[in-house]
Order: structure tokens, then C-alpha cells, then sequence
């Protein structure tokens, strides 16, 4: 007598669940590690940069490196974020392009500390709009399922 188990090549099955699985989760996983290294490049950058010019005692070191971040927050304000973090990505961005527009460039010798003082503000909006480390569960439900209007964080893990 023949059974349900015998007829099912159990082999076969895994390898298809296996392969269906991959061809569902590679693409996702590629696309966010493509945008996120871009945009990762792109906030290191802007950290050397920040870091340099809080440093230096030199106006014209803090010129060159002051012009150097503008370009790398210009780069990162036209980084095409996912709808769910444009609007608060963007709001931080532009809060930071504020501060770096109001110091007058280049940067005069008695004008160093008044500039550090603007530049130590940057690290205050960093604080809140930078996210939290999201696990890789989070992200999976978050590309499975999104976030919408009414529940905006929907999140399978709390830290």
C-alpha cells in the first residue's frame, strides 16, 4: 500500500520552497544594500568632513571642509529615499543646510568659535533624526507589509 509520503519527492519539494524563497528576498535585500551603502558613503563623508572642520584651527582648512560638506548634503538631499522616510529625512537635511547657509564662507580667523558653536548644533539634529540600528526582521516586515497612515511604525521587534 502506497502512501501520500511515498508519492511526494520530499527533495524536490525543499529545493522548489528553497528557490522560491530566494527569488523573493534577494531582490529586496540587494535593492535596500545598494541604496543604504550609497547613502551610508554619503552621511560617512559628511561626518569626516564635520569632524575636520570642528578640529581645525586654520579658517581656510574650515572653508575647504565646510564647501566639501555643503556637496555631500547637497548629494544626500537628492538621495532618492523610500516614500515612508523622504518627509523626515528631508526635514533633517534641510535643517542642517540652515545652519551650514548661515555661516559665511570663507571663514575669517575671529569667526572660528562662533562657527564651531553653529557646527556643534549639526550633532543635536543628528541625535533625532537619525534612526535606531532596525534589525533585519523589521525590515522584512516592513518591505512585506509597509507603513501606513494609521499605524506609522509597524514594528515586529522593540529594542
Amino acid at each position: 500500500m502506497y502512501s501520500l509520503f511515498n508519492l511526494i519527492d520530499f527533495n524536490l519539494f525543499y529545493k522548489r520552497a528553497l528557490t522560491l524563497l530566494l527569488l523573493v528576498l534577494l531582490p529586496i535585500s540587494i535593492s535596500n544594500a545598494n541604496d543604504k551603502t550609497d547613502l551610508e558613503s554619503i552621511m560617512k563623508q559628511m561626518r569626516f568632513e564635520y569632524s575636520r572642520a570642528m578640529k581645525t584651527d586654520s579658517e581656510k582648512v574650515m572653508t575647504t571642509h565646510l564647501r566639501a560638506f555643503k556637496v555631500q548634503l547637497n548629494e544626500a538631499k537628492s538621495f532618492p529615499f523610500n516614500k515612508q522616510r523622504r518627509e523626515k529625512a528631508l526635514e533633517g537635511l534641510n535643517k542642517v543646510a540652515l545652519i551650514i547657509d548661515g555661516i559665511s564662507l570663507p571663514v575669517k580667523a575671529t569667526e572660528l568659535d562662533g562657527v564651531r558653536e553653529q557646527l556643534a548644533k549639526i550633532d543635536k539634529i543628528k541625535e533625532k533624526y537619525h534612526d535606531k540600528k532596525v534589525s533585519l526582521w523589521e525590515r522584512f516586515y516592513e518591505q512585506l507589509f509597509g507603513e501606513n497612515e494609521e499605524n506609522e511604525k509597524l514594528r515586529l521587534l522593540e529594542d
